[in-house]
């Protein structure tokens, strides 16, 4: 793959049909598809937000309370009950497993195939799309679905799912630490002068913190802060652009603040923070602009909102401050740039597509720092 020009990259960044959310699993010939999945979107297949109503679904089987569980920690409890020592409990969780391996089996068979059905169901794709799709041979999983026994559970279904359909398999490599491999990401684009840094991932659901430590050049540890609950980012349709400038504002306010209180938060234990702050971020971004729902209201900020950000962050804590956004994609695919011919792909509120490349000025990796 590695003579292959790559249809979703345009001067290294991501082009704007790069999401496999919008792929659509119509059929697949000789395949005798689950009929839950059929006709269906990868969003709405294979996502925290599908895993977490199967876990509801199931709730009385798999002996948990969900009214009394935040729901962003149930694929926790449900790695816990992949592991339990009730049979029930046990059996259940395998089949949420399986049906959410599955899932994501068919999305990877449609890519892998790219039959006609499906080709002309995604109408922003042409046939260099399918065909870099096809040729592809490694992928690396991330994001918060990947943690634990589910990663693992997904993989198995994902091959049972090839192997009914006589299809030649991806390679398949699970991050060790998924939870952290943006913020990881992230840290290599702080600038070669610092010895440590602030370091965020905001996602659709959580607020992933940290600081990032280097040792000379290379990257080696992040020191984990609490998550904070995302706010302002939901899918929902506004009235106006006025209305959604409006839910824009809030969101750049409320990303100051998170920084801001980091930034505080740190400071009281002793640690001076640099002037650049690396974010990763649930949006793509074309030359640095944000575009669509979520995070992509951002783009109705006047000017640069990174200047804007940056300008605000400057003005409250009294030093100059670089905000570096980067596609939440991309800084998962950065931890991984050393590794040739492969695509990342990050699950957890939606998939997350990157392409690891080597770049020049990324920090490198200490040999320890395991991903």
């Amino acid at each position: 793959m590695g003579n292959i020009d790559n249809p979703f990259l345009k001067n290294s960044k991501l082009a704007k049909n790069t999401s496999i959310n919008r792929l659509e699993i119509i059929d697949i010939p000789d395949v005798d598809i689950d009929a839950e999945v059929k006709g269906k979107k990868g969003r709405e297949v294979m996502s925290s937000p599908v895993l977490i109503e199967y876990i509801k679904n199931d709730a009385q089987r798999l002996k948990l309370d969900v009214d009394e569980i935040p729901e962003v920690e149930l694929p926790i409890y449900l790695n816990q009950c992949l592991e339990a020592e009730d049979l029930e409990v046990r059996l259940t969780a395998e089949n949420i497993a399986r049906r959410l391996g599955r899932n994501l089996g068919y999305i990877l068979l449609v890519l892998k195939r790219g039959d006609e059905i499906n080709q002309q169901a995604r109408e922003d794709w042409i046939q260099k799309h399918w065909d870099y799709w096809q040729q592809v041979e490694n992928i690396i999983f991330t994001g918060g679905l990947c943690n634990g026994n589910l990663g693992q559970r997904l993989k198995y279904y994902i091959a049972k799912v090839f192997d009914e359909a006589n299809t030649p398999k991806y390679e398949i490599k699970i991050a060790q630490k998924p939870s952290l491999v943006s913020i990881i990401g992230a840290a290599r684009h702080i600038p070669q002068k610092y010895n440590s840094a602030l370091v965020f991932d905001f996602g659709q659901t959580l607020i992933k913190r940290g600081v990032a430590n280097y040792q000379g050049e290379k990257l080696k540890a992040i020191d984990q802060l609490s998550s904070l609950k995302s706010k302002y980012v939901e899918a929902r349709t506004f009235e106006n652009e006025k209305e959604e400038k409006r839910a824009a504002e809030k969101l750049k306010d409320y990303i100051i603040s998170v920084v801001k209180r980091t930034w505080e938060q740190v400071e009281s234990k002793g640690f001076k923070p640099c002037g650049t702050i690396a974010i990763s971020i649930a949006n793509n971004l074309v030359d640095g602009k944000f575009f669509g729902g979520g995070y992509g209201k951002l783009r109705l900020i006047e000017n640069d909102v990174q200047q804007v950000i940056a300008k605000k962050l400057s003005d409250l804590v009294g030093e100059e401050i670089e905000v570096l956004f980067i596609h939440d994609g991309t800084a998962a695919a950065d931890a991984f740039a050393e590794i040739n011919d492969s695509v990342m792909l990050t699950f957890g509120t939606a998939i997350g597509v990157g392409f690891p490349l080597k770049k020049d000025k990324l920090r490198p990796l200490a040999s320890d720092l395991n991903l």
